[in-house]
């Protein structure tokens, strides 16, 4: 007697949206936990609307049998496999595919930019520093809207109790981080946030935040030696 495969074995073959053929076309969408469950449909969706899929997850057999099945369908899928909750995994992986689907063109760059700084205007006229600020908390809408994410480690000028508990620490992401930020993260003030907006620009033209190859160690050296200018890439001078 045949059994039922189980959820996460069931064939996928013939795939086909309900939606607009052609929603996601040209598009790249990362999807997490693409080799079974919700992941795996997901993936299948976003592929079926013309969307390349990187499915992540930490098992590369999961992912390419998922990717086997999306491309059987006609669609596009990469697997890359990796632990998300590893920083450094993430930022490879995610350099990575950068490099391989491309960077914004300078108008995208500019536009993304002008709405993050629009965001930013708004926080300063509150007080509220956002100390955050790196491309992965931004969000780009598909009708080109911008949206500034995540204000968990967001400070409130005023607000005495975050200096008197934070002095010691450095809070923000070192890629993204101003000079000062690295030194006292509770005394900082909107002018960080540019400078964040600034490295996220960096890195949407470049593919790579500044210093790139560089350990932790070298990073915060850098940034507490007054963060020299780093030469821009080949490509940003040919723009």
């Amino acid at each position: 007697m045949s059994q039922t495969p189980p959820p996460d074995e069931a064939p996928f073959s013939r795939y086909a949206s309900v939606l607009r053929p052609g929603l996601f076309a040209g598009e790249v969408h990362w999807v997490t936990g693409g080799g079974s469950g919700i992941g795996r449909c997901v993936a299948h969706e976003l592929a079926a609307l013309g969307a390349t899929v990187i499915l992540t997850g930490r098992t590369e057999e999961k992912l390419q049998k998922v990717a086997a099945e999306i491309a059987e369908d006609g669609g596009r899928a990469e697997v890359s496999a990796f632990d998300i909750r590893v920083e450094e995994a993430v930022n490879s992986a995610v350099h990575a595919a950068v490099a391989r689907h491309g960077t914004f063109s300078a108008g995208e760059a500019a536009a993304v930019g002008a709405g993050v700084a629009d965001g930013l205007e708004a926080a300063a006229a509150a007080g509220l520093v956002h100390r955050d600020i790196k491309p992965a908390n931004v969000l780009v809408g598909r009708a080109g809207g911008v949206k500034v994410l995540d204000l968990g480690v967001a400070r409130f000028e005023s607000d005495p109790v975050t200096r008197r508990h934070e002095s010691a620490l450095v809070i923000g992401t070192l890629d993204y981080l101003a000079p000062e930020q690295a030194v006292d993260s509770s005394a900082v003030d909107p002018r960080a946030d540019l400078y964040g907006l600034g490295a996220t620009l960096y890195f949407l033209l470049a593919g790579h935040p500044p210093f790139p190859d560089a350990d932790v160690g070298r990073k915060f050296a850098l940034k507490r030696a007054a963060d020299p200018i780093a030469a821009p890439p080949a490509e940003l001078l040919e723009m």
